[in-house]
């Protein structure tokens, strides 16, 4: 009877995973010059094909499983001089991407995170996020037009990098960066047990980080030249804070698992550069 109901697991399981692996995650559809830049979409590395199989290209070898139908469709309506398509998660994941000339693969080329960038000619792209290693992981895909850490000129729009973060991730910290300000008064928002909510911030989420497990112990935490504030929503409510180190805002202790909507706000006038810390030392 045991053998019988450890076997019955073992199936439910592998169903659930490939319902997982299999599933078609966001499309998208750009032109040059599209905002938000980045644009961003989720989904599970993996699956039974190994990539191997499509050779090595100019971008970097085809490595990892991936699953039989693309997880992502990318349609391009004119030419790119300069696009960079990235994956972040917490676990090796890999890129395989069949477009108008071919294939394009990438492993390592951020950290254990995948990028592919460079010259894109209009065309569909399907893309295929793969796990180096075993098993079935969440990430976070970006596409954008600008280099990495910046922003469109003379903007506060949010939707800047995003990423999806499990214990022990690495790197740690991991640093994500921006520009604080927006058009909506963040006390509108209400208080929070970490501090008031305070400053002017975007309409939109500057990031989203998404905590696969809980987390016992996390820290985000704004470095700016600039008076800045952190206010974040999440599955259990708003955390906000202004000046815990300096002007800089920290919030930090133990978080349950679930997406946070991060707002970094200018108390100061303006727009102002920042990078935001997240790590799980104290």
């Amino acid at each position: 009877m045991m053998f019988m109901i450890r076997r019955i697991a073992v199936i439910l399981v592998a169903v659930l995973w490939a319902a997982t692996a299999s599933a078609q995650f966001e499309d998208f559809d750009l032109s040059p010059g599209f905002t938000p830049d980045p644009a961003t979409g989720t989904g599970i590395s993996g699956g039974s094909v190994d990539a191997a199989g499509h050779g090595s290209t100019s971008s970097g070898p085809c490595t990892g499983k991936i699953d039989t139908t693309p997880d992502h469709t990318l349609v391009l309506r004119a030419d790119f001089s300069q696009l960079r398509v990235q994956v972040n998660s917490a676990k090796d994941t890999s890129l395989v991407i069949r477009g108008p000339a071919g294939y394009r693969c990438n492993d390592d080329g951020d950290g254990l995170n995948p990028v592919i960038e460079g010259y894109w000619p209009a065309g569909t792209y399907q893309i295929y996020v793969g796990s180096v290693d075993t098993g079935a992981h969440s990430y976070t895909i970006s596409i954008s037009e600008l280099p990495p850490g910046a922003s469109l000129p003379g903007s506060a729009s949010g939707d800047y990098e995003s990423v999806v973060l499990a214990p022990g991730f690495e790197p740690d910290p991991r640093i994500l960066t921006g520009t604080s300000g927006g058009g909506t008064d963040a006390a509108s928002m209400g208080s929070s047990y970490h501090g008031p909510c305070v400053g002017k911030i975007d309409g939109t989420p500057d990031h989203v980080v998404t905590l696969s497990n809980e987390f016992a112990y996390l820290k985000l935490h704004v470095l700016s030249d600039a008076d800045t504030s952190l206010v974040i929503r999440g599955p259990d409510g708003l955390r906000c804070n202004d000046d815990t180190d300096g002007l800089n805002p920290v919030v930090q202790g133990r978080w349950p698992a679930g997406r946070y909507e991060v707002f970094v706000g200018s108390v100061a006038e303006g727009f102002h550069r920042y990078r935001l810390r997240v790590t799980e030392f104290r």
